[in-house]
């Protein structure tokens, strides 16, 4: 598992620390951003999942500066629906590797991904 700095990671340029998730776990170690960043394309909108690896506070870790996260997967969506999606981080050899997904929780969050797609894209869905 790698970690990476929380505060670090941005979708289209907005950091994920300034966005309220669209999906906590229920210990809250695992979450979904979706960020909707153009005013412009309505049709557009980008998402990340990630999940706790360490952080030096025992509460309210999301934000300790210092929080390290696993990326479990990235996405970009168009007007005609969710175009890529890029599981794990390409560290060494494990691209696109995710040690015991809990499926559930993957489950809840592509629910939730479908749900965004049918009210941003044109598809009929």
């Amino acid at each position: 598992m790698n970690g990476v700095l929380f505060k670090d990671l941005k979708i289209d340029e907005k950091s994920l620390s300034e966005c309220n998730p669209v999906y906590r776990s229920d210990d809250d170690n695992t979450r979904l951003y979706i960020v909707q960043n153009d005013p412009i394309r309505l049709d557009w909108f980008g998402g990340m999942a990630v999940t706790l690896v360490s952080s030096l506070q025992r509460e309210d870790w999301w934000n300790d500066p210092y929080l390290e996260v696993e990326i479990l997967f990235k996405l970009h969506a168009a007007y005609d629906g969710i175009r890529h999606i890029w599981f794990g981080e390409a560290v060494g050899d494990a691209m696109g590797y995710i040690y015991y997904p809990d499926m559930v929780e993957f489950v809840e969050m592509f629910s939730i991904i479908h749900e965004w797609e049918k009210k941003f894209c044109a598809l009929d869905l």
